[in-house]
C-alpha cells in the first residue's frame, strides 16, 4: 500500500510538471537577483508593463482571458486589485494571500511578498491546480546561477 502512495504521488507530480515550463523574471529593484518560476504550458501572449523607472510586472496571457503575472515594486493596481478590496472590507486580518471565486465562477490568487506579487485570475476549477503549482514553484536565485 506505501507504494501505490508513493507512485500516485510520483505520477501525479510528473503530471503537473510535463503541463509546465520554466520561466525567469528581474526587475531594476531586484539587483542580481532573479525570480525563478513555471507557468502552465500554451500562453498565446506574454509582456511586460513598466510604467515606473524601477517596477516591472509580467504577464502570461491564456485563452479564456486567463491571466498570470509576477510583479515586483509595480505602483499600479494589481489584476485583482478589486477582489482583493473586496476580501480585506470582509475580513482586515487577511495580509498577504488572497483567494476566491469571482461572479462568474472563476477562480482567482495573489500572492504578496514585501514588494513581490504574483497571481491570477479568470481560471476554471479544471486548471486550478495548475495555475497554484506556478505560484509555490517562485524561487529568488542570484543571476547567472
Amino acid at each position: 500500500m506505501k507504494w501505490i502512495t508513493v507512485l500516485l504521488f510520483f505520477s501525479l507530480s510528473c503530471g503537473f510538471s510535463s503541463n509546465l515550463e520554466k520561466q525567469q523574471f528581474n526587475a531594476p529593484l531586484m539587483g542580481k537577483k532573479e525570480l525563478v518560476f513555471t507557468v502552465p504550458k500554451g500562453f498565446i501572449n506574454k509582456y511586460i508593463v513598466a510604467n515606473n523607472p524601477r517596477g516591472v510586472e509580467e504577464y502570461y496571457l491564456y485563452n479564456g482571458q486567463m491571466i498570470l503575472y509576477v510583479g515586483y515594486a509595480a505602483e499600479w493596481p494589481s489584476e485583482n486589485a478589486r477582489l482583493i478590496a473586496a476580501v480585506k472590507a470582509a475580513d482586515p486580518t487577511i495580509d498577504g494571500v488572497y483567494k476566491g471565486i469571482d461572479g462568474s465562477g472563476f477562480y482567482w490568487k495573489e500572492i504578496q511578498v514585501d514588494r513581490l506579487r504574483m497571481g491570477y485570475r479568470n481560471i476554471p476549477i479544471n486548471l486550478k491546480a495548475q495555475f497554484d503549482q506556478s505560484l509555490i514553484s517562485v524561487k529568488i536565485k542570484n543571476q547567472g546561477l
